[in-house]
């Protein structure tokens, strides 16, 4: 399961999308996803083979909550560790 962070991203508080990715990478860990920073435009978001349908829809709530709380709070100061 990925979550993949495009150029064409747009977030409060004018965060760019090197920021986002940053800033997500720990708390969708947290829940088995994986933030990748692709260069380009569409095909970003939450990405995921094999779900069954009932799995995907609690797996997309999960990472909804978490891109809230993200978005909620102050944008990194720093670049995390990986």
């Amino acid at each position: 399961m990925r979550y993949v962070v495009t150029d064409d991203f747009v977030a409060k508080h004018g965060w760019t999308p090197d920021t986002m990715a940053r800033a997500l990478f720990k708390p969708l860990a947290q829940i088995g996803v994986h933030v990748e920073r692709a260069r380009g435009f569409g095909q970003g978001g939450f990405q995921s083979d094999g779900l069954t349908p009932e799995e995907l829809r609690q797996k997309v709530a999960e990472v909804k909550r978490v891109l809230n709380e993200v978005l909620d709070g102050p944008p990194p100061d720093k670049p995390t560790d990986r």
